[in-house]
Order: structure tokens, then C-alpha cells, then sequence
């Protein structure tokens, strides 16, 4: 099909029952997805849907769901949630007919949703994409609400410099983590926490926009009356042209706090510790394998000429970095490895289901907590102490990058308020949440992710 196509011609072949089963579909797994602890969905031509839950990725066997997913019901669904997408304020892009000309160019594209059933409103992030069959659909599910910070599985110390460091009115704050990690989540309830205390302006630049933070409502001040930033979201290639032009025009928006996503170029890495040094509290997430290699990552950014130039910068700006993983917990693996046994061999979405125990559900007090109830928190947190700037500091002076070494040597001395994450795991393991064995596969792929 050609660039010049009109946008409806690559929906031509859905038909009246392509779009009606893709609606039945979603309406069950809405459902689902409200009760359950899923948080990722995947959809892809000649296969079964297959759902995250537990942390693993299993095939979802129900009467109700189609064994396999056909050619144009992947269509069908596609155009399903483009007519629901998030934050379309362009009325030429009303139904998604500019994204879809701009998928059909690139192959591939993200944005939000919401789908609306009786029990409520369930949120997505997706990502729209060609593979060898057709059309595949990757939706995370987004919680209804921000977790609070104190939830999510930090110890009291590492939440109480943390928190200091959310409502601090400067620094560079950076999150790194592999995939599934959890890093949109421990973002937003960074912010979130920041905004029940802070009287601000927070500006987020986001691809796509995925929670939405609440502010002030003068039609309703009893129940927003804790919100005290105003909270301006803007998603890339909706609202701005990318995350560059979005954070120079921030600068001119009278922001105190920024969100920057994840730094991806020596542009982006520039104008995020420029931000930081003229007095802003930046917030971003890093490509790295640990608190010390992002970095290390953050200085390869830059070419020799101007590497030293940023990592002086960085010893200025540097508020704090956490590393993080979402872990199985030793729970829900053993009701899984039992549900296997059971089956024969054939572990289903369902089985990880039933292998929450009622104790777990009774604790969860929202939708976003059963889903968390599944995975812990194992993490590595390195704040920005006078020694460790002094370090980074004295690796701009010299050149010399083994002064990391000296970063690691004062990570590991407890009383200081960082915590390695060796030691994060082990927690874990001696209150019982994580197994051996996850233990070790932890701690074998820990920098080598």
C-alpha cells in the first residue's frame, strides 16, 4: 500500500463480525484485567493472546477467547483502540487517522487508551507493530491510580532519602532498569509524591502518556485539596515533535520539575543536565545495568571533546540513581510450578490466577496492588553524598573512569544511605519472598542484563 493511501483503506477488509468479536473480546478481558493481577496483554496473528501475570508471559486458555488471533480481528482490534485512544486533542487525528498513516510508514507506534466497561475504566499503553503475519499488539496495562511511594518495596531509609530527594527543588534524578522493571510506576510515584507536597509546576514529556496525575479542582476541593502542583503532560508526536524540542520549550514554560523519559542521545543527555544545573529537578530513566553504569552511560552520551565538560556537570547536578527489578515472588512460583505438574506440563495464565492466595488478594487495597502482589521490589539505590560527587568530580578532573571503583566501595558501607543490590536481594530472601533460586538468577544477570 502506498504512503498516499487514505488511512481507512488499511482497515478495508474488517468486517461487521471482525469488529464485533474484537469489542466482545475486549469487554471480557476489561473485565479480567479489573480483577486480576495481569499487566500485560499480547496479541499477534496465528497465535494464542497471551497475557503477564506473575512476571511470566503465558497463553490465556478460555472458551471465551479465540485459540488463535486472525489476520483481520488483529485489525479489528487495532482500530478498536485507536478509536479509544488517550489524549487526542487534534481533531485531524480524531479516530487515529494520522497515526495510522504514520504506522503504515514507520511500521510500528505507541500510545495510550482507555477502555471503558460496567466495573469501571481500564488503561493501556500499546504498542502497535508489522510482524511476519500481520499486525501485532503489545498493551501494558496501566494502573487506575499512582501507587504511593512508601508501597512499592523501598526500606525505610532508602523511602525517606528518596522522598527528600522527589521533593527536592533541584538535581538530576535517574532510574534504570531492564524491561518489565517497574520504572514507569516508581517514576510516577516519585512525582506523585512531589505533588502532595510541593507547590509547583511539574512538566512531563512522555511517549506515551501512561498515569495521569491528579491536580487541583475548584469544583471539587475536598477531594483534590492534596494536590499541590500543577501537573502539565505532554506526549511525544502528539503534543510536541520529540523529546529535544519538548524539554527547550519546558525551559520557557516556567516548570520547576521535569520529566524527560529516557535519555536516548548526547542532545537529550545535554539538555537534561542543563536543566538540572539552572535549577531544575529533573527526573530520567537510563539505558544501564546498575546505579554506577548509568553513569557511565550518561558520559559515553558525549565524544571525547566534551565528555569531561559532562561529567563535571553531573558531579554538580547528581540528586540520586536507583537501579531496579520486579522479582517473582517464592508464592506465586510455587502455586505455578504446582499448577504445572497438574496440567502435565502446560501452564496457563489462569493457573497463576488461582495460585494467589486469598491472604495476598485481602492485602491488596487496590487494583494496582494485586497486580504488584505477584512481583517484589529488588533494587540498587546510590545517592549523590558529598563522596561519591567528589568522585565523579575528581573522574572529570583525571580522565580516569576507575574512580567508579571508589563509588562501589562507598555504596557498600552500610550508614551512608545507599544499599548495593546484593543486599536488596538478600532482604528478600530472609523475609521469605524470593526463592534460592531466583536469588541467584538475580544476582547472576545483575550487570550483565
Amino acid at each position: 500500500m502506498d504512503n498516499d493511501s487514505k488511512p481507512s483503506d488499511f482497515f478495508y477488509d474488517v468486517t461487521e463480525d471482525d469488529s464485533k468479536k474484537a469489542s466482545e473480546l475486549f469487554d471480557w478481558l476489561s473485565y479480567k484485567f479489573i480483577e486480576h493481577p495481569y499487566t500485560d496483554l499480547h496479541f499477534n496473528v496465528s497465535k494464542p493472546i497471551y497475557g503477564r501475570v506473575g512476571g511470566m508471559i503465558l497463553p490465556i486458555l478460555d472458551p471465551k477467547v479465540p485459540h488463535k488471533i486472525s489476520y483481520t480481528l488483529s485489525k479489528a482490534l487495532f482500530r478498536e483502540l485507536l478509536i479509544r485512544r488517550s489524549g487526542v486533542v487534534d481533531d485531524a487525528d480524531k479516530g487515529g487517522e494520522l497515526f495510522t498513516r504514520r504506522f503504515m510508514q514507520e511500521r510500528s507506534g505507541n500510545f495510550a487508551c482507555a477502555y471503558s466497561v460496567d466495573k469501571g475504566e481500564v488503561r493501556f499503553r500499546v504498542n502497535a507493530h508489522f510482524d511476519q503475519h500481520g499486525v501485532g499488539l503489545s498493551l501494558r496495562v496501566l494502573p487506575d491510580s499512582i501507587p504511593p511511594l512508601k508501597s512499592l518495596g523501598f526500606t525505610e531509609e532508602t523511602y525517606r532519602i528518596i522522598n527528600q530527594r522527589a521533593v527536592g527543588k533541584t538535581g538530576l534524578i535517574i532510574l534504570v532498569g531492564p524491561v518489565n522493571s517497574g520504572k514507569s510506576t516508581t517514576m510516577a510515584s516519585f512525582i506523585n509524591e512531589g505533588n502532595q507536597k510541593m507547590i509547583r509546576k511539574v512538566l512531563t514529556l512522555e511517549s506515551p502518556i501512561e498515569y495521569i496525575y491528579k491536580t487541583f479542582d475548584p469544583a471539587d476541593p475536598e477531594n483534590t485539596m492534596s494536590y499541590r502542583s500543577l501537573v502539565i503532560q505532554r506526549e511525544i508526536g502528539v503534543d510536541c515533535v520529540s523529546f529535544t524540542n519538548g524539554l527547550k520549550e519546558a525551559l520557557r514554560q516556567d516548570a520547576q520539575a521535569i520529566l524527560v523519559g529516557e535519555l536516548l542521545s548526547e542532545e537529550e543527555a545535554h539538555m537534561a543536565l542543563m536543566a538540572a544545573l539552572t535549577g531544575h529537578l529533573v527526573f530520567c530513566t537510563v539505558h544501564a545495568t546498575s546505579a554506577i553504569d548509568a553513569l557511565s552511560r550518561i558520559a559515553s552520551f558525549f565524544p571525547p571533546d566534551r565528555r569531561t565538560a559532562a561529567v563535571a556537570t553531573l558531579s554538580r547536578v547528581l540528586s540520586c540513581v536507583c537501579f531496579q527489578m520486579l522479582l517473582p515472588t517464592a508464592i506465586v512460583k510455587e502455586g505455578a510450578t504446582k499448577a504445572m505438574k497438574a496440567s502435565g506440563g502446560i501452564l496457563a495464565a489462569e493457573d497463576v490466577e488461582r495460585a494467589h492466595s486469598e491472604e495476598q488478594k485481602a492485602k491488596a487495597a487496590g487494583n494496582s496492588e494485586s497486580r504488584m502482589a505477584s512481583r517484589c521490589l529488588a533494587y540498587e539505590f546510590l545517592d549523590g553524598t558529598p563522596e561519591v560527587l567528589r568522585s565523579i568530580s575528581q573522574w572529570a578532573e583525571t580522565g580516569d573512569s576507575n574512580k567508579m571503583i571508589q563509588i562501589e566501595s562507598e555504596m557498600s558501607i552500610d550508614g551512608k544511605g545507599h544499599c548495593p543490590f546484593p543486599r536488596s536481594l538478600r532482604r528478600l530472601q530472609d523475609e521469605g519472598k524470593i526463592d534460592d533460586q531466583t536469588f541467584r538468577f538475580a544476582l547472576e544477570t545483575f550487570k550483565g542484563i
